[in-house]
């Protein structure tokens, strides 16, 4: 079995929920508090894994654990976005230079599971609307999920992935997580 992640932008069929991922690309790093949190839910130990401030935290096997659903405006849970273009390392907790301010994040949004082939995938979907006064240009996107019963929150993914949105405009993005037997 391969578990590989994507992120593409999203471009959706005029009229219909359907849509297609364009510029995808594949994910660099599915880092350490990744594996940290699927070995305390598959133990059902408490597990030491950093949060995204770099503190480390002693968690226990919660069912709210990768949870990734966050609310318009929220920018510590699901897709988030970056202008930081620092080379990906495993030890990363968090994005180098997360784009917050004047930047509105819209509700985590979910598509599938979804069968293909030998394939089977899941999009967490997210728009970004820029409202800087300025064209931004998005060079990190990383993948922040609850990590703890309260609420503390953990990157499992950070990877490179260049996009520019002119001032007021908005762009959706999708992170898909595929595992292929």
């Amino acid at each position: 079995m391969k578990m590989k992640a994507y992120i593409g932008e999203v471009e959706r069929k005029s009229g219909s929920s359907l849509y297609t991922l364009k510029n995808v690309v594949e994910a660099q790093s599915f880092v350490r508090q990744l594996i940290d949190l699927l070995a305390r839910h598959v133990m059902q130990a408490e597990k030491m894994a950093k949060d995204i401030d770099g503190v480390n935290r002693n968690y226990g096997p919660w069912a709210s654990t990768l949870s990734c659903k966050g609310t318009a405006g929220q920018t510590f849970l699901g897709v988030v976005i970056g202008d930081g273009d620092g080379a990906v390392t495993i030890s990363q907790y968090a994005l180098q230079n997360q784009l917050t301010t004047n930047i509105a994040h819209g509700t985590v949004s979910f598509a599938g599971p979804t069968i293909s082939g030998a394939s089977c995938y899941i999009d967490v979907i997210r728009t970004f609307t820029n409202n800087t006064g300025a064209g931004i240009t998005i060079k990190e996107v990383g993948l922040y999920v609850n990590a703890y019963g309260p609420p503390v929150f953990s990157m499992i993914d950070r990877s490179l992935y260049e996009l520019a949105i002119g001032n007021t405009e908005a762009k959706t993005l999708a992170y898909r997580i595929t595992v292929t037997v």
